[in-house]
């Protein structure tokens, strides 16, 4: 037992430091994530796809796809939309400020989205090269 005396105060000092560097550690890997741009949880994520699909119940839209990226405490919410009909932007513009609304709302947090009307995502062209423009 006189053996461990000596550095006993310095095993309990690194066993602390040990249990208490988790956290902090926790959290600078959940930054680097979002600042390289990872996607956000899954929990956010199913969430989200949940008040998307409520707000696109009863229009002419498909949606093709979304992201969700995190940064700080706000959101970042971009929705691909495939129209079935023509429509006015100020429809489109009503669907931003809506999914804003209810993903705040959702999530507690600020919520910022972008709604690109497209046919198919650019995330998922099967043709590598180029598209010229019209």
């Amino acid at each position: 037992m006189s053996v461990l005396a000596p550095i006993t105060d310095a095993l309990l000092v690194l066993a602390v430091s040990l249990a208490l560097l988790r956290e902090p550690l926790a959290a600078l890997r959940d930054a680097m994530a979002q600042a390289a741009g990872c996607a956000a949880d899954p929990d956010v994520l199913q969430r989200t796809r949940m008040v998307l699909m409520q707000e696109l119940v009863g229009l002419q839209l498909q949606m093709m796809d979304f992201t969700v990226q995190q940064l700080g405490r706000t959101a970042f919410v971009v929705v691909y939309i495939n129209p079935l009909q023509p429509q006015e932007s100020r429809v489109i513009d009503g669907l931003r400020h809506h999914i804003d609304a209810r993903c705040s709302a959702e999530l507690g947090r600020p919520v910022r989205s972008e709604v690109i009307l497209t046919v198919m995502p650019p995330i998922h062209r099967q043709d590598p090269r180029p598209q010229t423009a019209p």
